[in-house]
């Protein structure tokens, strides 16, 4: 007869082993998970699902927040080089004073007038036709007398003093129907009587000729051509003849 010693010690023994699971810990199979149910240990951690959820999606909005600041960034960049680079001839008191129709009190237009038909062929060169200035509130007096005169508006896009001073007219785009659409420059004064413009006046007179071309206001080596009336003015006609050639030269050159 055979004797079975069952060995109490290793049964209690291994009735108090004791498992510790943790996150490396390989995931237990749906068959054990329901035996552990059943009397097993419950409190197995589970990994985190939420957890990583929400990181994936901090992940996700820092990312996008990035990107939209390095666009901002270089967007900010590009406005700036532009403004830079088409600064050019644009009215700034480093190249010469500038003054707006609402700085002389122009009143607005009484009537329609005719938009200009860009780029133009021709600019007319005139002058006022009345007194000389180079002080701000003299010349605004001056040419708010001069709308006054016209049914519709000053007939001038541009006036410029004797200290090179700019005063606005009509602007780049219009001009009064019967100057068939082309831009006019005027010298305020009368040139008749009066001695040569001066060297402000011609140079302010050539920045306006080369921003109207560079901006496409007027055609490369458009004509400056002399008001009709202004034909008997030597001065005016002078003038109109040398920044003509000059223009040529330079674009044949």
């Amino acid at each position: 007869m055979v004797k079975v010693h069952t060995c109490i010690v290793c049964i209690n023994a291994a009735s108090s082993v004791s498992v510790n699971i943790d996150e490396r810990t390989p995931l237990i199979s749906s068959n054990s998970s329901a035996g552990s149910s059943s009397g097993g240990n419950n409190n197995i951690r589970r990994p985190q699902y939420g957890s990583i959820h929400r990181r994936s999606e901090h992940n996700q909005f820092s990312w996008l927040l990035v990107t939209a600041l390095f666009i901002f960034f270089f967007t900010g960049i590009g406005i700036a080089t532009y403004l830079l680079f088409n600064e050019g001839v644009v009215f700034t008191p480093e190249i010469y004073k500038f003054v707006g129709r609402e700085e002389w009190n122009a009143s607005s237009s009484g009537g329609p007038l005719f938009t200009i038909s860009v780029p133009a062929d021709s600019v007319i060169l005139t002058d006022t036709r009345a007194a000389h200035c180079d002080r701000l509130p003299v010349c605004a007096g001056l040419i708010k007398n001069l709308q006054r005169q016209s049914m519709t508006d000053i007939k001038y896009n541009f006036l410029i003093d004797d200290t090179g001073t700019v005063y606005e007219g009509l602007g780049w785009y219009q001009t009064l129907e019967e100057h068939e659409g082309r831009p006019i420059f005027a010298l305020i004064g009368n040139y008749m009587t009066s001695p040569t413009p001066t060297n402000d006046q011609i140079v302010a007179l050539k920045i306006l000729l080369k921003f109207a071309e560079d901006h496409h206001v007027l055609m490369p080596c458009s004509a400056l051509k002399v008001a009709a009336e202004d034909e008997n003015k030597a001065t005016l006609r002078s003038l109109a003849e040398m920044l003509q050639v000059e223009a040529y030269n330079e674009c044949i050159g």
